[in-house]
């Protein structure tokens, strides 16, 4: 099956070099070129569905330049988006982000292949959608004042779907209760609304914006901020640089104290909860199995949290305190600078058990100067640990003024 490229691009030298492009690429593809008065007035009939992406030349120096973008996507199996500026800067390309598009390309800067990548991830994006909605096994849902996209996860109670706000004219993120399931009840349905109100509660530039919560028929759902760089599971893949790991280390420290100061544990700290922005900063999500601090603990804590993550007491069945979440940072920390968490095993049941035995692995030179801090997350005996993420805060103050220090 041959691709095909919807492109609205006025310049008709541009329109020849994009059509070069293309079929080098793609030598079956198909690129038609519309003018935006031809657009306009074709695009409430227009079969979305039969492209596989869709380039819109703009001048992103006009204020309503980038409001075609959700018109576009509202329409019913619209493909990936990439614009093509004029003008514009690193924000007007954020906030295109954010309103849906696949990818922000300054007509001044454009190359072959910057073209060329874009357009393959691009068609990568609606081919994973596609399979995304086949592995789904069911039809997307219908939530008023949302335009679903594509799903993104499944859990055991919940999923989650790439949507646009039509009040926000931007993607969000839209997590899904069907309280039809089988292990879903109104304990379940609470909890739901528990995470919505904590997650409410917590404002820091560290922790994803909340935006709705609601219930429809037999759906309840909470819509949030969505992250286009995936979360750090999937960053993790590659290697890190060590200066990286720490800049992330501290932004989630920082998030950490904004939630515990706000009176609350996260609970399930691990990397597929912390989400990367565009501009490279982090955002924690995820509170279904937060409470407030002196709480009854979770019930079925170590069903639910993460073995990989999870710290001796919690192993333990013992009430846990904000310490907790500073241990499955440690480990988390550990797993950015050399790819592997620090105890593993061939089921939860070693894994756990070497949280509570097995010594920290240590790390070799120049890697071993972060022993500093990570001997003091990962202590099996939380009164022996870091005790807060202030705490942790300050030491990393002091790890940077001795870098600076050593280089002079």
């Amino acid at each position: 099956m041959s691709t095909k490229v919807l492109a609205i691009e006025e310049d008709e030298r541009l329109r020849q070099w994009l059509g070069h492009h293309v079929s080098a690429l793609w030598p079956r593809s198909e690129i038609e070129f519309q003018s935006w008065n031809q657009i306009e007035m074709r695009l409430a009939g227009l079969a979305m569905g039969r492209y596989h992406v869709v380039m819109l030349g703009l001048d992103a120096e006009q204020p309503a330049a980038l409001n075609v973008v959700p018109a576009f996507l509202r329409k019913r199996a619209c493909p990936p988006v990439l614009i093509l500026a004029d003008g514009g800067d690193e924000l007007t390309a954020v906030k295109a982000m954010k309103m849906g598009a696949s990818d922000y390309l300054p007509k001044r800067l454009l190359s072959g292949d910057m073209l060329v990548d874009a357009l393959r991830g691009a068609v990568s994006e609606r081919e994973r959608s596609i399979d995304e909605a086949r592995w789904q096994g069911k039809p997307m849902p219908e939530i008023p004042g949302y335009v679903i996209i594509r799903p993104i996860n499944r859990t055991r109670y919940s999923s989650v779907y790439l949507a646009l706000s039509e009040s926000r004219e931007e993607q969000v993120a839209l997590k899904v209760l069907d309280r039809r399931g089988h292990d879903v009840d109104e304990d379940a349905l609470e909890r739901f609304r528990s995470e919505y109100e904590i997650g409410c509660s917590i404002q820091g530039p560290h922790v994803a914006e909340v935006y709705e919560f609601g219930v429809r028929d037999d759906l309840a759902f909470i819509a949030l901020e969505y992250f286009a760089g995936g979360d750090l599971k999937k960053r993790m893949e590659q290697p890190m640089l060590p200066r990286h790991c720490v800049r992330q280390l501290r932004q989630i420290a920082e998030a950490l104290e904004v939630i515990h100061e706000a009176g609350f544990i996260h609970g399930d700290l691990k990397p597929g909860n912390i989400m990367m922005r565009a501009d490279g900063s982090i955002a924690l999500i995820d509170f279904g199995l937060s409470r407030q601090s002196g709480g009854a603990a979770a019930k079925e804590t170590i069903v639910e949290g993460t073995p990989l993550y999870l710290s001796p007491e919690r192993a333990d069945g013992l009430e846990a305190d904000e310490r907790g979440d500073l241990y499955a940072l440690g480990a988390i920390f550990y797993q950015m600078l050399i790819g592997e968490p620090p105890f593993n095993g061939a089921s939860a049941t070693e894994v756990i058990g070497a949280h509570r035995s097995q010594p920290i692995p240590r790390l070799a030179s120049p890697l071993d100067r972060y022993h500093f801090v990570l001997d003091g997350l990962l202590e099996k005996h939380p009164e022996h640990r870091i005790g807060s993420a202030a705490e942790l805060l300050v030491a990393l103050d002091h790890f940077d003024a001795y870098l600076v220090a050593e280089a002079g």
